[in-house]
């Protein structure tokens, strides 16, 4: 879909690995400041790790893994399974738990049993090795489940990408202005296809935001969405009415 928007730098021969390169950073480059268009990605551990799923260990009173590389977490679960040798429970979407995040420079809190615990929560630590800690250590029926996303162009030919024709052009633009700097030699064009390609970079910032947000609510932030009930014996507080 880019070269499509190349017509002229496409068929020059001397610049081929050099626009193939191009065409990958800036896509990583839209990645890098808009988080929609990234890879998203989940994985699951457990203390006997089965195939599909990543080993745990046990450290004092936490659970200890390694993030896959590059990985940047979204949330992370505890699932309780009724056999984690299979992912197979009947109520495993609800029969969860979200970690909280916790200070990495304390981790040693969770090692010791002595985190700051709020509301009965449990608690995620990360390094910046991609090591990680979560307290209270889990046990063999259940995973820690990771959502990540990562800046990562490497696709294979089966993998469902969320790039349409906005995304191709801005990428256009971007490798318009480093074959204008680095092959032309050409300063001034390579300014006018830069600012291109941050006007369409904005654009697609604001479009991927509109897609991850309804516009329009009718409500107040906190009320139940449970119907309200009118038996007397059964009162139901905070609905809504």
């Amino acid at each position: 879909m880019v070269k499509e928007l190349l017509p002229v730098d496409k068929d020059r021969g001397n610049i081929a690995t050099f626009l193939t390169r191009s065409i990958k950073n800036g896509v990583l480059d839209i990645q890098t400041y808009i988080p929609f268009y990234r890879a998203g990605k989940t994985v699951q551990y457990n203390k006997s790790s089965p195939a599909g799923k990543l080993p745990l260990t046990t450290e004092g009173n936490a659970s200890a893994g390694n993030l896959p590389d590059g990985a940047r977490p979204i949330e992370a679960w505890v699932v309780q399974l009724e056999d984690p040798a299979v992912d197979d429970s009947s109520d495993k979407e609800c029969n969860r738990y979200p970690l909280s995040p916790y200070p990495y420079r304390n981790r040693h809190d969770l090692v010791c049993a002595m985190p700051e615990i709020y509301g009965g929560r449990s608690h995620i630590t990360i390094g910046r090795a991609g090591d990680f800690l979560v307290y209270p250590s889990i046990d063999d029926k259940a995973v820690i489940e990771m959502h990540y996303d990562a800046v990562d162009a490497n696709h294979g030919n089966s993998d469902n990408v969320p790039y349409d024709d906005e995304v191709a052009l801005a990428v256009s633009d971007f490798c318009k202005a480093r074959i204008s700097l680095e092959v032309d030699k050409d300063p001034q064009m390579q300014g006018i296809y830069l600012g291109q390609y941050l006007t369409q970079r904005r654009k697609l910032y604001l479009s991927a935001r509109e897609k991850q947000q309804v516009k329009y609510y009718k409500g107040v932030s906190g009320h139940f969405t449970q119907v309200c009930t009118t038996s007397t014996d059964n009162i139901i507080s905070n609905c809504g009415c």
